[in-house]
């Protein structure tokens, strides 16, 4: 019986953002080689993507905000768990686990694939959109000897990340190119006193921002 292989691409972020706009581009590519399927937190943001089946990942709201300490491990456990339970569920249509696993989120978010992938001895690739923070995770995530291709923006936060001059053969840099730019739009005619150039992921703050202009008008 010939194994049907396919390509497993995880997302645990529950918003949209151009990171993955750039990642359905690149995937694209190579959609026609291997089956892709999906386990995302936001279906919507994958709607372009040429993929054979999407999943839905629900975490709990209590896990949500969780980054860091316990609750950051439990977010991660229940990830992979999620993850182990779309692998065995796949496992008895395709009779095969996954010969890759695709993830663009950051090494720190994905560390449950990097488990996975480490515990079934699966090839991963990371694909980085932007500078990274220093933590364990991610140091752990990066020293695994996974193919990593990252923007050449952000290889001066991986290199402090890693505590390395040189980085490894396996990060590679790319060019980060969309099939269709998007084109700015005004949203209304009053006069811009703040331009956010950040997305609108609430660990980045907009709230918190937006609250403060309140108390300061």
């Amino acid at each position: 019986m010939k194994l049907a292989r396919y390509v497993l691409l995880f997302d645990p972020i529950p918003f949209h953002g151009g990171s993955k706009v750039a990642t359905t581009a690149a995937l694209n590519l190579v959609s026609n080689q291997l089956p892709i399927e999906v386990l995302s937190s936001h279906l919507n943001s994958w709607q372009d993507l040429n993929c054979q089946d999407s999943a839905m990942l629900r975490t709990p709201e209590l896990l949500l905000a969780q980054t860091k300490g316990l609750g950051y491990w439990f977010k991660q456990l229940y990830f992979c768990m999620a993850i182990g339970w779309l692998m065995f569920r796949l496992l008895l249509v395709r009779a095969s686990i996954p010969s890759q696993i695709v993830v663009a989120s950051g090494p720190g978010v994905d560390l449950a694939a990097y488990l996975v992938a480490h515990l079934f001895n699966i090839k991963l690739i990371q694909i980085i959109h932007g500078p990274i923070a220093k933590s364990r995770s991610s140091h752990w995530c990066l020293n695994q000897g996974h193919t990593t291709f990252y923007l050449p923006s952000a290889k001066a936060s991986i290199q402090f990340c890693l505590d390395a001059e040189v980085l490894k053969q396996n990060f590679v840099p790319f060019i980060n190119g969309l099939s269709k730019w998007p084109k700015p739009q005004i949203e209304n005619s009053l006069p811009i006193s703040v331009f956010w150039a950040a997305s609108l992921l609430k660990w980045k703050g907009l709230d918190l921002l937006t609250e403060q202009c309140k108390h300061k008008a």
